[in-house]
């Protein structure tokens, strides 16, 4: 009997852009940085590819610029989006890619908190109707 067990896998925790093209200018942050708080049910069996699968957890960071982005190994989740306290999107992964967070922000320090909605049943259920 085959186990599935939906994980999502954060690759690149966030690529910090500080011009609106996509990565002129940008800085890539790994998953194992020091400066990101990861908080709920996380495998951290491989540092740079941190694994998750529960709703409610949530990556907590700051980053200075105007733009953020995430890179996620992912499919049929949403995502809460907070920037500096208030709601500011929310995001629906629907294949591997990167996910413009926010662009056009402020030039300054900016709070990130993403939080995940999607129960993992549902993600599962998800993934056989459309498979």
């Amino acid at each position: 009997m085959i186990k599935i067990f939906p994980s999502l896998t954060i690759l690149i925790v966030v690529l910090i852009m500080n011009s609106c093209e996509f990565f002129e200018g940008s800085s890539h942050i790994d998953a194992d940085d020091p400066n990101i708080e990861y908080i709920g049910r996380f495998d951290f069996s491989n540092p740079k590819s941190v694994r998750f699968d529960w709703p409610g957890v949530q990556i907590r960071t700051r980053f200075e610029g105007t733009s953020c982005s995430i890179k996620l190994k992912d499919g049929n989740n949403d995502y809460n989006v907070f920037i500096d306290g208030k709601l500011h999107k929310i995001i629906r992964t629907s294949s591997d890619t990167i996910y413009v967070l926010a662009n056009g922000l402020p030039n300054k320090v900016h709070t990130l908190l993403i939080t995940k909605r999607t129960e993992a049943l549902l993600a599962l259920q998800l993934l056989k109707i459309y498979s």
